[in-house]
């Protein structure tokens, strides 16, 4: 998943970050929007930052791990969204 909710209840998106921004996060705490159960930063070589369910989690809105192709997809709408809508930024 590419957002999640802050320990103040606050979106915060990954994909708008700089690769600083994302590493100074790892270690905070946030939380799952679906299901509210912490999740983590992860942040690798390979995928684009996303944040995961710790193993065991059972929530409905995490059924089918995403692609690499889904995840940069929704990133793609994201930023064609914020063009089109830049007040929610």
């Amino acid at each position: 998943m590419l957002t999640a909710l802050d320990k103040n209840l606050q979106w915060t998106t990954l994909i708008r970050l700089s690769d600083q921004e994302v590493a100074d996060l790892k270690g905070c705490k946030f939380y799952c929007p679906e299901c509210h159960s912490p999740v983590i930063i992860k942040a690798g070589e390979i995928k684009i930052p996303h944040f995961a369910h710790l193993s065991g989690t059972d929530c409905g809105g995490s059924t089918e791990p995403e692609t690499s192709i889904h995840m940069k997809g929704k990133n793609f709408y994201s930023n064609i969204f914020l063009l089109l809508f830049p007040q929610f930024h």
